[in-house]
């Protein structure tokens, strides 16, 4: 055999020996697990207890609000007109009461003397007794009138950012009509799913690094937060109708929450990032 085609065989031979290490060459052994997730904020959609007209939306959509700072207000004629009624009713009624008791301890100085009857004694008592609840019942009218003055403000419930402003100036609204969205500072987490496969390493307190998908303006990197396993759901979600065989086990999936423990407002709702979590390495 020329000694050219046993060159060109041996080399041949040679490409196919590398080919097939190359195929069937130890991997080494992934020392992250990757998941894939959305940023998760909650939410509070904020509205009057009372009903009325707008008079005054105070922020706008992308407005950072602090716990307590007044966010709008309704028209208040009406309800300052039904809280003066209330008082008045009070001092009509209070000076009612004061009448029948005073009723009521005079007849019971002729009760002693024996001019009237025990039973026109009793009346007087009760007519007196009447008054005053009235005067009780007029006082709850007064703090609910009250209650509906101060109503007309309203104010944030948390620290947060102003997501939705659904209503303008000289609306009108029901009790209860979504005014404001307002996304909370805290808590802060992304939804992410593991499969079962993997699912024992994962557990609460796990620390996670949370990158996100999209680059900062400012640096063009993306960037980098750290968090925690703080939710891992008890029941498998997407299972199959019936799970019979090993594969089909293995396509079962946790909800899980990765908390994070920086807050920043470059997360935003629903932002897509990705989280890895150090995988449990077995003893060699």
């Amino acid at each position: 055999m020329p000694k050219k085609i046993v060159l060109i065989l041996l080399a041949v031979l040679l490409a196919g020996g590398g080919f097939y290490y190359y195929q069937h060459r130890p991997q080494p052994k992934p020392t992250d697990l990757t998941l894939y997730g959305n940023v998760e904020i909650r939410q509070a959609d904020l509205g009057f207890k009372v009903a009325g007209r707008i008079e005054k939306l105070l922020v706008r959509e992308g407005d950072k609000v602090k716990k307590g700072q007044l966010l709008a207000t309704l028209e208040t004629v009406s309800y300052e007109a039904e809280e003066k009624k209330a008082a008045a009713d009070i001092a009509n009624l209070e000076a009612v009461q004061a009448n029948a008791e005073a009723n009521y301890n005079r007849r019971q100085v002729l009760y002693q003397q024996g001019a009237i009857s025990r039973e026109m004694l009793e009346t007087y008592r009760k007519e007196a007794d009447t008054a005053a609840a009235q005067v009780e019942a007029a006082k709850q009218v007064a703090v609910v009138s009250g209650e509906a003055v101060k109503d007309t403000r309203l104010n944030a419930p948390s620290d947060g950012i102003i997501t939705t402003r659904a209503k303008e100036d000289g609306s009108v609204v029901a009790a209860g009509t979504i005014i404001y969205t307002l996304a909370l500072d805290t808590p802060l987490w992304v939804r992410a799913y593991v499969d079962e496969p993997h699912l024992g390493n994962v557990a609460y307190g796990t620390p996670a690094t949370i990158l996100t998908d999209s680059t900062d303006p400012k640096t063009g990197e993306r960037r980098s937060f750290k968090g925690h396993v703080g939710y891992i759901s008890p029941t498998a979600e997407f299972t199959p109708k019936t799970v019979q065989t090993e594969n089909q086990r293995t396509d079962l999936v946790y909800r899980i929450r990765v908390y994070v423990d920086e807050q920043d407002p470059f997360l935003r709702q629903g932002m897509p990032v990705t989280v890895k979590m150090a995988l449990k390495q077995e003893a060699s």
